[in-house]
C-alpha cells in the first residue's frame, strides 16, 4: 500500500471501497429539460468525484489529512483514510491519483491503475477509461446524474479482499491497532454500489471477518425486482446502511403509503445488524437502531419494540473561515441558500465514518455529519465543496489528541466478526445460528459474531474422527483465508463398535432409513450415540481446536419429517415423550443434541479466548 508513514497506530482506520470518477458538471438557469427538449446551460466545468473518492476526501478533510490543514495535531492522522478503487490509464486517472496524494489518502500504488490484460496468445489493452459522471444541476441546486463506470468495474472481489487484509491486519505497516491474534480491534469499512455488487459484498464480508464496522451507502439502489437486485445475503454483513429517501423506497419496493420509519425497520428485519440512517436533505436524518427490549429511550428518540427511532436536524453552524461562492458579501453559511447538492450524501457518509471512528455515539455522529454536509451544499461541485477541518466551527471539529492513547470503540460495542461455517446445508446453518443465538436459554449473552457459511468441496478423509476434523479444518482455512470451523457428525451403533460413525451420510444415501434399521436386526442392542466434532481455527497456520458433543439414544423406525438426514431414526434418551430428533421442536432439540452440546463448548471457548 502507498502510505506516508504517519503514526496512526492508536486510531481506527477508515477504508472506503468504491468508485473514483471524473465529473462533467453542467449548470442550467431553470428547470431540467423535458424529453426531447434542448436547452442552453449557463456553465460547465469538470471536477473529481465518484462516491468512493468523494467519501474518502470528505473523511480525510474532516480529520485534517491533507496539506491544507492548519492543525498539526490533526494533520498527523495522514493515511488514517484509505481508498480501494480502480482508475483508467489516462489523464483523468492521473488526476485522481494526484488528488488522493494531496488529500493524504492511502491507496495501493501498485494496483490502482487498470493495466494491460495479457493472455498466452495475445496482449490486449483494457478498454476501460476512468469512470465518468455526467451531472446536470438546476437553478434550485437539484441534480440528475448518469454514471459510466469504466475502470471502476475492473475492481475485483479478490482485489478488495487482499487490500483490506493488508490494511486491517497490518501486513504492510499500515499502523492500525492489532491484538495478539493479529486481528484489527476496530476500524470502518464503507462501500457503495457504483462498483460491481459482488465486489461491494466482498468488502462487507471481509470487513466483518476482520472485525471492522461495516457501512453500506446503497447508491445507486437496485430494485428488489431488478436483475441487479441485491444478493439476499448482503444485509447480514452490513452494520449500518445509509440510504436517502428514494433509495430507501427502492430497496424495500414500497408504495408511497409506507413511512420512512416503517421502511427502515423492514431493512433491519431483513438483516442489517445495527442501524438504518435515512438522509433527509435539509431536514437532517432519521436513525432507526436495533436495541434490546430493556434499553431505555434517550432524548430525541423513542423505543418501539426492538427499535429506537431518533431524528436529528442540520445544526445551525457557521465556519471559522467563510465558504464563499461567487459573492464576497454573502452572509455566513448558516444563512446561505443551497447552491449545489451534488456529493452532499457522500459528504455525510464520509463525515459519519470519522465521527464514529472518534468514539461518538451514532446519534451525535449523525448530527455532526449533517452539519458538515450542510456546509458542503453552499458551494458548487462535490469534492471541491467539502470543508477542511480548520474551516469548521469548533463544535464540528475532531480532536484526536484525546484519543491517541486508546482506540475508541465504535458504536460503544464490539463489531461482530464473521466466522465461516463450512457447509452448503442451509438447515444446518439455521440450526447452528439458533444454537449460538438468542434462542439458546442456556446462556443469555449473545455471541459477538455472525455465523456465515460457505460450501467447499473438501476431500473425504479416512481415519480417526478427531484427525479427520483437524485436517478438514486446515484445508478449509486455506480456502477461506480467515476464521472458520467445520463440523463432522457421526451416528455410532454400539452393537457395531461405533459404525457407521463418520461415514453415516454414505450409509444413509445407499441404505435409507429402513436399511439402517435392518443393520441392527440381528442384534438385541439397538443403542447408539450421535456425535458432532467441531474443528475451529483463526486461519492458516493457526492452532485447530476440537469440541466434541455426544447424545445417547437408540435407533428406531423412522418417525417425523424425513428431510433432515437420519434425524427420524434417532430417539435420544433425554427426549420427552419418546420423540425422535425429527419430531422435536428445534429449540428443545438444540438443548440436548450432540450438535448443541458441541457448539455450546465452542461458544464458551470463544468467550474465554477473546475475553467476551
Amino acid at each position: 500500500m502507498n502510505h506516508h508513514h504517519h503514526d496512526t497506530r492508536n486510531n481506527n482506520p477508515i477504508i472506503i471501497v468504491g468508485s473514483a470518477n471524473v465529473d462533467f458538471n453542467t449548470y442550467i438557469p431553470g428547470t431540467f429539460p423535458n424529453d426531447g427538449e434542448t436547452i442552453l446551460g449557463s456553465e460547465f466545468k469538470t471536477s473529481l468525484g465518484g462516491k468512493g473518492a468523494n467519501q474518502a476526501v470528505a473523511a480525510a478533510r474532516l480529520i485534517g489529512c491533507g496539506g491544507s490543514s492548519s492543525s498539526s495535531t490533526i494533520a498527523s492522522q495522514k493515511n488514517m483514510v484509505n481508498l480501494i478503487c480502480k482508475v483508467g490509464n489516462d489523464i483523468y486517472g492521473k488526476q485522481l491519483v494526484e488528488s488522493l496524494e494531496d488529500a493524504g489518502i492511502g491507496y495501493n500504488s501498485n494496483d490502482i491503475v487498470t493495466t494491460t490484460t495479457t493472455t498466452a496468445s495475445k496482449s490486449k489493452s483494457s478498454s476501460h477509461h476512468t469512470g465518468i459522471a455526467s451531472i446536470t444541476v438546476n437553478a434550485k441546486g437539484e441534480n440528475t446524474i448518469v454514471v459510466v463506470p469504466g475502470s471502476n468495474h475492473d475492481l475485483t472481489a479478490a482485489d478488495v479482499h487482499t487490500q483490506l487484509e493488508e490494511i486491517l491486519k497490518g501486513q504492510r505497516n499500515s499502523g492500525v491497532v492489532v491484538d495478539n491474534n493479529n486481528k484489527c480491534r476496530n476500524g470502518i469499512v464503507m462501500t457503495q454500489l457504483e462498483i460491481k455488487q459482488d465486489v461491494a459484498l466482498e468488502a462487507m464480508k471481509t470487513g466483518r471477518m476482520l472485525g471492522a464496522l461495516t457501512i453500506l451507502n446503497p447508491a445507486p439502489a437496485p430494485s428488489p425486482e431488478a436483475e441487479s437486485a441485491l444478493d439476499a445475503n448482503f444485509f447480514q454483513y452490513v452494520d449500518i446502511i445509509i440510504p436517502n429517501e428514494i433509495e430507501l423506497r427502492t430497496l424495500t419496493a414500497s408504495s408511497n403509503v409506507k413511512s420512512n420509519e416503517e421502511m427502515a425497520k423492514e431493512l433491519l428485519v431483513k438483516g442489517i445488524q445495527k442501524a438504518v440512517i435515512v438522509t433527509l436533505g435539509e431536514k437532517g436524518a432519521m436513525i432507526v437502531e436495533k436495541v434490546s427490549s430493556s434499553s431505555s429511550s434517550s432524548a430525541g428518540g423513542g423505543c418501539t419494540g426492538e427499535f429506537k427511532v431518533s431524528n436529528v436536524k442540520v445544526p445551525p453552524v457557521e465556519p471559522i473561515v467563510e465558504l464563499q461562492s461567487n459573492n464576497n458579501n454573502q452572509p455566513p453559511v448558516a444563512q446561505q441558500v443551497v447552491v449545489d447538492t451534488v456529493g452532499a450524501g457522500d459528504c455525510f457518509c464520509g463525515s459519519l465514518a470519522v465521527y464514529l471512528s472518534s468514539g461518538l455515539d451514532i446519534i451525535e455522529a449523525a448530527q455532526k455529519a449533517c452539519g458538515v454536509s450542510g456546509i458542503s451544499v453552499r458551494k458548487r461541485g462535490a469534492q471541491s465543496s467539502y470543508p477542511h477541518s480548520h474551516e469548521l466551527p469548533k463544535r464540528l471539529r475532531i480532536d484526536y489528541s484525546s484519543t491517541l492513547d486508546s482506540a475508541a470503540p465504535l458504536l460503544n460495542t464490539p463489531t461482530p466478526t464473521a466466522l465461516t461455517f463450512v457447509t452448503g446445508n442451509k438447515k444446518k446453518l439455521e440450526e447452528v445460528q439458533q444454537i449460538l443465538g438468542k434462542d439458546n436459554d442456556q446462556d443469555d449473552q449473545d455471541l459477538p459474531y455472525i455465523i456465515t457459511n460457505r460450501k467447499l468441496d473438501l476431500p473425504e478423509l479416512q481415519g480417526d474422527p478427531n484427525e479427520i476434523a483437524i485436517e478438514k479444518c486446515k484445508l478449509a482455512a486455506k480456502e477461506i483465508q480467515g476464521p472458520c470451523f467445520t463440523e463432522d457428525t457421526s451416528l455410532c451403533f454400539n452393537a457395531l463398535n461405533g459404525m457407521p460413525g463418520p461415514y453415516i451420510k454414505w450409509f444413509l444415501d445407499k441404505c435409507g432409513h429402513d436399511g439402517l434399521n435392518k443393520m441392527l436386526d440381528g442384534f438385541e442392542d439397538r443403542t447408539a450415540y450421535a456425535q458432532t466434532i467441531i474443528a475451529f481455527t483463526m486461519g492458516v497456520g493457526e492452532e485447530v481446536h476440537i469440541f466434541d458433543g455426544r447424545t445417547d439414544g437408540k435407533i428406531v423406525t423412522a418417525r417425523g419429517p424425513l428431510n433432515f438426514g437420519w434425524d427420524p431414526i434417532f430417539e435420544p434418551n433425554e427426549s420427552l415423550g419418546g420423540k425422535t430428533y425429527a419430531q422435536m421442536e428445534k429449540s428443545n432439540k438444540n438443548k440436548i443434541s450432540h450438535r448443541g452440546r458441541s457448539f455450546r463448548k465452542f461458544q464458551l471457548f470463544l468467550k474465554k479466548e477473546f475475553n467476551m
